[in-house]
């Protein structure tokens, strides 16, 4: 009888390790790892935050709606700079809306929308001690839609 037991007990015992490996493997294979961004603090003007990664841990630092349209200000902190995405934009054959990001010391980056219903970036702008506002320009809307600087 004694044997039966401890032999009982060495299967628990190996169900759970196999139970912990599976959970563990099971873990780590839904969450992959993302890779680090390509730029630096203050070398990430003027590049795409997608295409540089600096999107892995972007965070939104306002938005505003308006007809249809989704503007937010986004950042990075790894990166240390800022995009303006535009969710929802319209384009025709004679116009499309247009994204901006923009700082307190004339730095901007501009994006049409090319496809109607599409959501665009704009490239980034360092975002190191200055303040940052997205801004859209929409067609058949005269009033320009912008979020508050941060």
């Amino acid at each position: 009888m004694g044997i039966v037991h401890r032999f009982h007990q060495a299967i628990a015992v190996l169900s759970a390790c196999l139970l912990a490996t599976a959970a563990s493997v099971t873990a780590s294979a839904a969450a992959p790892a993302k890779p680090p961004a390509t730029c630096t603090p203050g070398a990430c003007a003027g590049q795409d935050p997608g295409q540089t990664g600096c999107t892995n841990d972007q965070t939104i630092l306002d938005q505003v709606q308006r007809s249809g349209r989704t503007l937010r200000l986004m950042f990075s902190n790894t990166c240390q700079a800022a995009w303006a995405q535009l969710q929802g934009g319209q384009s025709t054959a004679q116009s499309s809306d247009t994204a901006t990001i923009q700082d307190d010391r004339s730095h901007s980056q501009s994006s049409p929308v090319l496809v109607t219903g599409q959501t665009i970036q704009t490239k980034m702008i360092n975002s190191t001690s200055v303040h940052l506002q997205a801004c859209a320009t929409l067609i058949n809307d005269p009033v320009q839609l912008c979020t508050a600087f941060h």
